[in-house]
């Protein structure tokens, strides 16, 4: 994602323009926003007349249909397309609807999405324009119905012996169905499911290694809660869904932002900080938060008494009496444990082995909240240290920057001043897994390295086209060799850096076969602060909205097709369906002409030497052998239900594990590792010598965050910090600092510092971080 960074205001005036445009009737305030006249609905209109469809709808039906109304106005006025809401937009809401309802296609049937059509297909977009959330709640509705229909048809599949017990049949199951067909009749349904079941029920067979009774009852239990979450969703939920659809007619970037959203993405994006406790969650089997990891230096990490699996089974305020959150969905229990700075919660707790109804093990735990910094979220870097074969040592620095927020680039000037001290032979910007952010920064962080000029082409739409420049006069920070590591989830303010990088000869970029393609840009509007006359209490949440496309200073675009790596390295994401073409409604790629500015050095011409070295030694390899034989069990989709023909299956899957195992079990000699991060800046502290470095198994598989856990700092499981005593190998830095070697060489440069078997020297941090330039505070990504 990328997003303008503009003072609130200027959003205000922003959305008052687009409701001029969007809007041939309105009236105008004294401060100039101009204010659509709107019919007030009836209170029913948005969620129907059927009680069954008025979930958590009490008090906010109004409310709901006016916010509707005036996103609808907004999206049609000030998107990028510059697109009314006529018939065909009608159509793409719809099915975005349905899709993110019935994201696997079997909950619905084809005769449902025929009769939304029939009622909706053309006329949804109008209605919505008109204070009209009906359609909601005539789809919603019966989206429940079927949904409580396959539930049903769940538990009675689970007390078939024909379907829990024999396995012998030579039937299998698609489990990407993300494009399959919805099926045609309840017949056709019901032999879906009955697939999907008999699926879960050999993976906890073969896979898990649980007994039949309790996968039996974990299926059960997962699909019953699943029917429970849906039927209590809150009116703000609902609407978000509803919404989301409509800004992802236009494209997959634009969204409906609830309050909560959006305080999610100014923690997670901008500020990298919450007040709260410093556990980050997720849901176990039976429905109760469990703790997965504390965040290190937070209050429940400090405090001592909470620990990683423990389940919660209650949440206290202060002087209140505490609260059940038992199934309850895992957002809402850690609204509850966040809060004020200084406040109390108290939970009740148990370890996982523990039963929630044996009151022996239960523990209450007083916490007082404070601000908890998202280290893992932020900049961070290690020092590699390598001897060659002729007694030379290599020094490369590795900065992994995981996300564009505020003041990042402040952060990596701050780790590149401070390991510039210990005689680097070059540096490796490491955004892998770089998903975007400010724009500003992304401008910022490639004036560290770039002494003047554009940095990226920007068109609104009417077509005008813009650069945004470093300053001029600029002096880089660093000027040495430059690597860009980079990969498919490397997008948006990413792709900036990365392609003005490449496009200034500065940096060689390497990585998977091409980053993740999004070229589109975002602004944030927040309803409340425009004013528009909600009630007093009540947030309506805010809008982000695609406005501008932006271009590589070469004129090409990263839209849809990603900055390509000049040395690629295998990737698990190359081989997925995975990346911005393969999202609905992705806007298409164009170009504009080239900007003026002049490359730090002519075009690379040793890059097929480099990749032919890569290649011979990634063909030797034998972590990538690894990663090349799961690549091919992967690309196979179909799962057969056969026992026998899915245990070869998943035995082939074990063996592979079985020789990343081995391999991760042999220490590296040939490597040393120092660590950086913020907080060692801020105390003046030496870096840190790593006593092990073992290969990494979660390197050769790829990383992937759990899709159920949140958090109080809504950080995913994967963020824990490792002992650092210790750091994984990961093969694909490994190889990039090999490529490094080779690419020295080529420049001509010299490789190596004086030999040395001691660590850096423990240099003192004198340069101060950047004045703080202000803060970008409202914002929330992709609807979850």
């Amino acid at each position: 994602m990328i997003l303008l960074k503009v003072p609130s205001r200027t959003l205000a005036l922003t959305a008052a323009l687009v409701f001029s445009i969007a809007s041939s009737t309105g009236g105008l305030r004294a401060d100039g926003i101009v204010i659509p006249q709107l019919p007030p609905p009836a209170p029913t209109a948005a969620f129907g007349d059927d009680p069954a469809a008025a979930i958590a709808a009490t008090g906010n039906a109004a409310q709901d249909a006016r916010i509707g109304q005036i996103v609808a106005k907004i999206v049609s006025g000030g998107h990028y397309l510059q697109k009314p809401i006529d018939d065909s937009v009608s159509q793409l809401f719809l099915k975005s609807y349905v899709d993110a309802l019935d994201f696997r296609h079997m909950v619905f049937l084809q005769t449902d999405l025929d009769e939304f059509a029939q009622a909706y297909g053309t006329a949804m977009g109008v209605l919505l324009l008109n204070a009209d959330l009906s359609p909601e709640a005539a789809i919603y509705k019966r989206f429940l119905d079927r949904l409580a229909e396959r539930v049903a048809l769940v538990d009675r599949l689970l007390k078939d012996p024909a379907v829990t017990g024999d396995f012998t049949k030579d039937e299998s199951f698609n489990i990407d169905r993300t494009k399959a067909p919805w099926p045609k009749t309840p017949a056709e349904a019901d032999d879906l499911w009955r697939l999907n079941i008999r699926y879960e029920l050999l993976q906890g067979r073969l896979g898990t290694k649980e007994k039949p009774e309790e996968t039996i009852k974990n299926i059960s239990r997962r699909y019953n809660r699943l029917l429970k979450t849906m039927r209590e969703n809150e009116h703000e939920d609902r609407l978000g869904i509803y919404l989301s659809a409509l800004t992802h007619a236009y494209d997959p970037h634009s969204d409906y932002l609830t309050e909560d959203e959006m305080e999610n993405f100014r923690i997670n994006t901008i500020n990298m900080s919450l007040v709260g406790i410093g556990a980050v969650l997720s849901t176990d089997v039976e429905g109760y938060p469990k703790v997965v990891s504390l965040v290190p230096g937070g209050p429940a990490d400090l405090g001592g008494q909470l620990k990683p699996t423990d389940r919660i089974l209650s949440v206290a305020q202060e002087g209140q009496k505490p609260v059940d959150v038992a199934d309850m969905k895992l957002n809402k229990v850690v609204k509850m444990i966040r809060g004020a700075k200084k406040t109390k919660v108290t939970l009740t707790v148990i370890a996982t082995e523990g039963a929630a109804t044996d009151s022996k093990g239960k523990r209450e735990i007083t916490i007082v909240r404070d601000v908890v910094k998202l280290t893992e979220q932020v900049a961070q870097a290690r020092l590699y240290e390598r001897t060659l074969a002729d007694g030379t040592k290599q020094r490369y620095a590795d900065i992994i920057l995981p996300g564009f927020y505020d003041h990042a680039s402040d952060d990596v000037k701050r780790l590149l001043l401070r390991l510039q001290k210990e005689k680097i032979d070059g540096v490796i910007l490491d955004l892998r897994t770089n998903g975007g952010g400010i724009l500003e920064e992304a401008v910022n962080l490639t004036a560290l390295f770039v002494p003047s000029g554009p940095v990226v082409q920007v068109k609104d739409a009417r077509g005008a086209v813009q650069s945004f420049r470093m300053g001029f006069g600029n002096s880089p920070v660093y000027t040495g060799p430059l690597i860009v590591l980079v990969g498919k989830p490397s997008a948006s303010a990413s792709e900036i850096t990365a392609a003005a990088l490449q496009d200034y000869g500065r940096a060689l970029i390497v990585g998977g076969k091409t980053t993740w393609g999004k070229g589109t840009v975002q602004k944030l509007f927040d309803l409340k602060e425009i004013n528009l006359g909600f009630r007093t209490g009540n947030d309506p949440g805010g809008l982000k909205l695609t406005i501008q496309k932006f271009y590589r200073i070469a004129g090409g675009t990263t839209q849809n097709r990603g900055v390509l790596s000049d040395v690629v390295l295998p990737a698990l994401d190359d081989y997925i369906d995975y990346g911005e073409s393969s999202l609905p409604n992705a806007l298409a790629a164009d170009e504009v002409p080239v900007a003026d500015y002049t490359r730090v050095q002519p075009p690379f011409t040793f890059i097929p030497q480099l990749q032919k070295a890569s290649s011979d030694r990634i063909a030797g390899s034998e972590e990538f052998a690894c990663l090349k034989d799961r690549l091919a069990l992967l690309k196979e989709k179909t799962i057969p239900l056969n026992e026998v023909a899915r245990k070869a299956q998943l035995d082939a899957f074990k063996a592979i594990d079985e020789r990343e195992k081995k391999l991760a079990d042999k220490p590296v000699s040939d490597h040393k590792v120092w660590i950086l991060n913020l907080a060692m800046l801020d105390s003046n502290q030496p870096l840190k010598p790593v006593s092990d470095i073992r290969p990494s198994a979660k390197s050769l598989k790829g990383k992937k965050a759990p899709a159920s856990s949140t958090s109080d700092d809504d950080a995913d499981a994967d963020s824990a910090t490792q002992d650092e005593g210790t750091v994984r190998r990961d093969i694909s830095l490994d190889e990039t600092v090999n490529i490094f070697g080779d690419y020295i060489q080529a420049l001509g440069k010299a490789p190596g510092t004086p030999a040395t078997a001691s660590a850096p020297a423990p240099a003192a941090e004198t340069d101060a971080p950047a004045k703080p330039r202000g803060l970008w505070d409202a914002m929330k990504g992709l609807f979850k």
